[in-house]
């Protein structure tokens, strides 16, 4: 292959291929991580459209294509326009020409986008304005916090039984704003449901029925009742593991006969609970507190400790367990606990229900939607509401003949509501053909047309209510037998290499089981190798296998003396110091030559470098940082998108000191934040703050801070009072701007006057710092599309931001650096990189939203701790064991994904870490060693963290000859610190030289690779100038030589403009004769009236005053500009020669015509506006409004209204002439456009009553 020639692209495999092609049914594509499910996603577009049989082939905008994000679906239609490109490139063909120009118009986007399309067109069918807007994510959020702060203060007022009161101190310790964000929690969550009124009404019924009936005889009891055997049969199932590990270490009869008696009573247990009650179990297991003595077993007999570990695993299980709090109510307890539940779940759920009525009739008011409301009114515009279940309306009909293939990606992330959305425009919902209320393309009916790919054990998004089990249910049912729909499993990985491959697979094979996370790792889900990499001895290139786990531990152990600054770090920072160690190895920056790697298509491998490592973090608030500082230490470029950071860099906090006090300038902290600022430029301020306050320190009563520093300013005559009042002044005119204008306006004024953002620029982290303020006037540009836009309300929402999540500092690295990149394993799904590096995983895994005292969950309904008043205690419920049962099921699987994410982005290598003291590791390696198969349910369910997954699989096979895991233990001597004094380090000679300020070395003999990089930064754009020049241009400034040369933009931050302009405008008394804008009202008024009249009927005054009144009446008029209409002069043009005309071809008129055409840079018109040479290759836009053109037989009648107020002869010509570049480039495109030569242009001057050729 010739050397810059591309690799051809790899075929289709069988199974993409029959993803790709196969058609007249429903396809499920099982599509696991680096399989190329995007590929194959718009090669069956493509496909459809180009190759498919009848009647099967569609044009593309019968396609409905909907992905996960805006980014998706714009990858999605670039990736089918390339292929359908390709397809008219190899075979011309007028149709695929046709619809590769059509793509545009394909219905290619989100969800949300579809939904917004739907609606749009169908809002008549459920009461919407047709002018609605949907409102972002964070004003819906401060929305619905001013909807539910209302709603808790009126609950208060008509509160007469204490309900509210009641559960405020019972559930949230009397704070409202817990109880509110539980609503607004369980509201979000309600959004998800196809029917969220039903969930209400059924949790309560449910928690009802609880009270009522014995445990045997309500929903929620049956599900404790199925909880307490599943746990009996867990652990029985754990003592029969535990009796066959103990049997392969050899003969502990003492031991066994132990775990024997254990496991007959777990039997004898489940037994009872088939055919007695709940009571009676209880009291037997009572009876059953203690267990007989173990025998003991001679010290010298071998694999005495592993089997000893294994006893006791169980016998304290079985004495201390969770599932004894199961069994230690008798059914009236049971009973009494929800009869107790009942008031609270009422009230709760009923200001639920009461938010979510209030919050539609706010957002009715200001017709605005939220992303919720999208899915829901197109459901109800989908839906059949006259029938029981999901029917399809005339309207899904519609869509139903209108889309031949509804193709879905990421459909592991869908949840009930959207499933139901896009069943119903797919041909599965088909019903009886019916009347339409739209017209559609009549074709026969097709089978099934539904095509989702996605990949269940990459369903990471719980907090945006995806819900994996709509996945689940659809390949259960397609691979059924007598389904009328197939599942295709998409087993390649074309990522990674086969051994670390085996490694990941062998990890989630004894993880990922039905029984714990409804996910069976078998092998339709076994990743296998589809890459092949070239066979290589280097010991210095990866093989893959096996996954390097290192295990730190939490504190020094005996002999371990780390240094004292490594002794202060807390566990991420050791763990970050123990990452840069490992990339310093793989780079060759600590003593030995780099690891090497390969490129994509690379054939050789190269040394690896900083670029091609990434280190995945569960969330990155706070801990990027820390990752970020430690790498700096060891020399490590990097870059953290960092989740936190923003609200706490010095120049937003200077900023939001400045906004708070123009917001409210009685604040203290505020107004010593600001003067002490470079936003205020004072000198000496530590001195001038110091000797306002002295002034006044004697006051009676003393005075705040804020009136000390304003009395000063107005009292005193000194240089510090004047540089006070100068400051004060300052503020006091930002702050009349900030009543006047938008909040983005404001901060962009403070911007310039300031110079705040050249002086921000250079400082150290300039760029980053310059970013942040920008990003400050983004948000507020943002904010000014919200209804309530004051400042107060901006700060508000800023505060919210930052109580939710701080939001991370904004991205200023490029793809092209070579940096270390710190993401979030949410980050990087769908990214893959050379060397994965995976910290944190001793970290607890966070079940905070399955433990608390309110549980709620789509299917289960709610869960509340009962609240004893009497005994000022708090104790598990029924509903709320079931329910955080569930959630925990569900939390835990999602976490295992998580995990399964992390892992499969590593192409070559994979390195692990974690943090846990060191009786783990040995208590992994008594316990696991030789254990066979998956881990037990409860093991994997209950589960600290996720290094108590990967320890026992580690110790499953690290004897094997090919373990998965290599377990590499550290004491934290180890590490050390690259600045403390005296450590000792290997770096580079480069940074060594850089930190001892010694001279580089002479410039080094380029690489080809680097001569490549050097080439392409020196490269200078041959067309610079040119593209200083706008895209679009009006006919108007055309005419009046004013081409802009740049499009209107964000303002500059080049260049700083700290001057403030003193000049005001003449005062509207001081002007002599007409104003201005009586004048421009009034030639409006009048344009618009000979925009909609109609000639023909416009014979005399009455019949023109006639058509104004009408006008006034249709709204086209206000009653204001009724009465500054120029009837007389409308009535003259009528009629002129010109006039005459117009009403003999009222017919032919062509109004307010909007015109759109190209010209050259090299016509003169456009030249005479700057002084940039064309250079033939490039054209501009130019637009424009036409007000009137006839066209007649021998030439069209080109026709503008001019309002301008001149009289005299002279000036009249000097407009005239200025507009005839105007007209003449009006006239030039509309013939090009109609294909009609314009014989004559007119200027109709109304105030002069002129008619003007030109």
């Amino acid at each position: 292959m010739p050397e810059g020639t591309p690799p051809a692209k790899p075929s289709l495999t069988p199974d993409q291929r029959r993803g790709v092609e196969t058609v007249g049914r429903s396809l499920l594509l099982s599509a696991a991580a680096g399989s190329g499910k995007t590929r194959v996603l718009a090669e069956r577009c493509a496909y459809l459209v180009c190759d498919a049989p009848p009647p099967y082939r569609c044009d593309v905008t019968e396609l409905l294509v909907v992905t996960f994000t805006e980014a998706s679906a714009a990858e999605m239609r670039e990736r089918i326009g390339r292929t359908l490109q390709s397809r008219v490139h190899n075979c011309p063909d007028s149709r695929l020409q046709t619809q590769a120009a059509l793509l545009e118009q394909a219905q290619i986007s989100t969800l949300h986008g579809f939904c917004t399309t739907l609606l749009r067109q169908h809002f008549h069918l459920v009461g919407l304005d047709p002018a609605f807007s949907v409102m972002d994510e964070y004003e819906g959020k401060l929305l619905r916090l001013d909807v539910g702060r209302d709603l808790i203060r009126r609950r208060y007022e008509t509160d007469q039984q204490q309900s509210l009161s009641r559960l405020l101190d019972g559930y949230y310790d009397g704070e409202d704003e817990r109880l509110l964000s539980e609503i607004l929690r369980v509201h979000e969550m309600l959004q998800s449901l196809i029917d969220p009124e039903a969930w209400i009404r059924q949790s309560l019924d449910k928690t009802e029925q609880a009270a009522k009936y014995p445990l045997a005889k309500h929903p929620l009891g049956h599900e404790l009742l199925a909880l307490i055997r599943r746990r009996i049969i867990g652990l029985g199932g754990r003592c029969n593991l535990a009796l066959a590990s103990m049997r392969k270490l050899g003969r502990f009869e003492p031991y066994e006969d132990q775990i024997v008696g254990i496991l007959q009573i777990y039997r004898h247990l489940f037994k009872q609970l088939q055919t007695r009650s709940v009571d009676v179990v209880a009291e037997e297991l009572a009876g059953v507190e203690k267990l007989p003595n173990l025998k003991p077993v001679r010290a010298t007999v071998p694999n005495k400790d592993q089997a000893k570990a294994l006893v006791d695993a169980v016998a304290e299980e079985f004495k201390n367990g969770s599932w004894r709090t199961l069994l230690k109510s008798t059914e009236a307890q049971w009973r009494d606990g929800m009869t107790r539940v009942v008031p609270y779940a009422r009230e709760l759920l009923e200001l639920v229900a009461e938010f979510g009525r209030e919050y539609r009739r706010v957002k009715d008011e200001s017709r605005q939607l939220d992303f919720n409301d999208l899915e829901h009114f197109s459901l109800k515009v989908l839906r059949d509401s006259t029938q029981p279940g999901l029917v399809a309306s005339s309207a899904a009909r519609y869509y139903q003949r209108l889309f031949k293939h509804v193709l879905v990606d990421e459909y592991q992330d869908i949840n009930e509501l959207q499933n139901a959305i896009l069943s119903l425009v797919s041909a599965e919902a088909r019903d009886e053909p019916g009347a339409s209320g739209a017209e559609a393309p009549h074709r026969p009916s097709l089978p099934s047309n539904f095509f989702c790919v996605g990949d269940v054990k990459q369903s990471i998004y719980r907090f945006r209510l995806a819900d994996p089990k709509q996945f689940l249910a659809r390949e259960a049912a397609l691979r059924g037998a007598g389904s009328a729909g197939e599942v295709i499993d998409l087993r390649q990985n074309f990522r990674s290499r086969g051994p670390l491959l085996e490694a990941i697979n062998r990890v989630f094979e004894r993880l990922m089981t039905r029984s714990a996370v409804e996910i069976e790792y078998d092998q339709t889900q076994r990743l296998a190798a589809g890459r092949v990499f070239p066979d290589a001895d280097d010991a210095r290139v990866f093989s893959g296998a096996p996954i390097e786990l290192h295990v730190l531990p939490r504190d020094a152990g005996d002999g371990d003396t780390p240094e004292q600054a490594v002794e202060e770090w807390d566990r991420t920072e050791r763990e970050a110091a123990l990452a840069a160690r490992r990339i310093l190895e793989i780079v060759g920056r600590a003593g030995q030559a780099a690891m090497r790697v390969y490129d994509r298509q690379g054939t050789v491998p190269r040394p690896a470098t900083f670029g091609d490592i990434v280190v995945l973090l569960r969330t990155r608030k706070f801990k990027a940082g820390q990752f970020v500082r430690i790498f700096e230490r060891f020399g490590i470029p990097t870059h953290a998108e960092s989740g936190s950071g923003f609200f706490e860099s010095t120049e937003i906090r200077d900023m939001l000191a400045l906004l708070g006090l123009l917001d409210n300038q009685a604040q203290d902290f505020e107004l010593a934040a600001f003067l002490r600022s470079p936003l205020a430029r004072m000198e000496n301020v530590e001195d001038a703050l110091a000797t306002a306050v002295v002034a006044y320190r004697q006051s009676a009563p003393p005075i705040p801070f804020h009136e000390a520093v304003a009395r000063y300013a107005t009292e005193k005559t000194d240089a510090v009072a004047a540089d006070l009042r100068s400051r004060l002044e300052w503020l006091a005119d930002l702050r009349h701007q900030a009543n006047r204008q938008p909040v983005h306006e404001t901060i962009w004024a403070v911007y310039q006057q300031s110079g705040y953002l050249a002086y921000v620029a250079g400082l150290p982290g300039g760029q980053q710092r310059s970013a942040n303020l920008i990003e400050l006037y983004d948000r507020a540009r943002s904010f000014g599309t919200h209804r309530r836009q004051d400042l107060g309300r901006f700060l508000e929402f800023l505060r919210t931001l930052e109580a939710e999540a701080d939001l991370g500092q904004p991205s200023v690295a490029s793809e092209a650096e070579d940096v270390v990149r710190i993401l979030t394993v949410h980050g990087a799904k769908g990214l893959e990189f050379p060397i994965v590096i995976v910290p944190d995983f001793g970290k607890a895994i966070n079940t905070f939203d399955a433990a608390g005292a309110v549980v709620v969950d789509r299917t289960h309904g709610l869960g509340m701790k009962v609240v004893n008043e009497e005994l000022f205690a708090r104790y598990p419920s029924v509903g709320q064991l079931v329910v955080e049962d569930q959630l925990k099921k569900s939390l835990m699987a999602e976490e295992l994904r998580v995990l399964y994410v992390a892992m499969t982005r590593a192409m070559e290598h994979l390195v692990l870490i974690g943090t846990t003291d060191g009786r783990s590791v040995d208590g992994w390696e008594k316990r696991w060693t030789g254990h066979s198969g998956p881990l037990p349910d409860a093991d994997i369910l209950g589960a600290g963290s996720m290094l108590a997954w990967l320890g026992p699989v580690w110790a499953a096979d690290h004897a094997e000859n090919q373990p998965t895991l290599e377990l590499i233990r550290h004491s934290l001597a180890e590490l050390h610190d690259p600045r403390s004094p005296g450590a000792t380090h290997d770096v580079s000679r480069l940074v060594q030289a850089v930190q001892t300020l010694r001279p580089l070395d002479a410039t080094p003999v380029l690489s080809p690779e680097g001569a490549k990089v050097v080439a392409r930064l020196e490269y200078a754009y041959p067309f610079e100038a040119q593209s200083a020049r706008a895209a679009v241009s009006s006919v108007t400034a055309m005419a009046k030589g004013q081409t802009p040369k740049t499009l209107p933009a964000a303002p500059s931050t080049d260049i700083v403009n700290t001057e403030r302009s003193d000049r005001l405008a003449l005062p509207a008394f001081m002007s002599a004769g007409e104003s201005v804008a009586a004048a421009a009202d009034k030639g409006t008024a009048t344009h618009t009236v000979l925009q909609h009249l109609r000639f023909i009927e416009a014979g005399n005054r009455s019949q023109i005053e006639a058509q104004v009144d009408r006008m006034v009446a249709e709204g086209r008029l206000t009653e204001t500009d009724r009465g500054l209409v120029d009837v007389a002069t409308i009535e003259w043009f009528v009629g002129t020669e010109l006039g005459m005309l117009l009403r003999t071809n009222e017919g032919r008129l062509m109004r307010e015509m909007p015109v759109y055409f190209a010209v050259s840079p090299q016509d003169e018109s456009v030249r005479s506006a700057d002084s940039i040479e064309p250079s033939g290759l490039d054209s501009m836009m130019v637009r424009g409004r036409l007000d009137l053109f006839i066209p007649l037989p021998n030439g069209g009648v080109l026709v503008d209204y001019k309002t301008d107020n001149v009289r005299s002869a002279e000036l009249i010509e000097s407009r005239k002439q200025t507009y005839e570049p105007q007209m003449r480039a009006y006239g030039d495109a509309i013939a090009r456009i109609t294909g009609v030569p314009v014989a004559r242009r007119y200027l109709v001057f109304l105030t002069p009553r002129r008619v003007e050729e030109v």
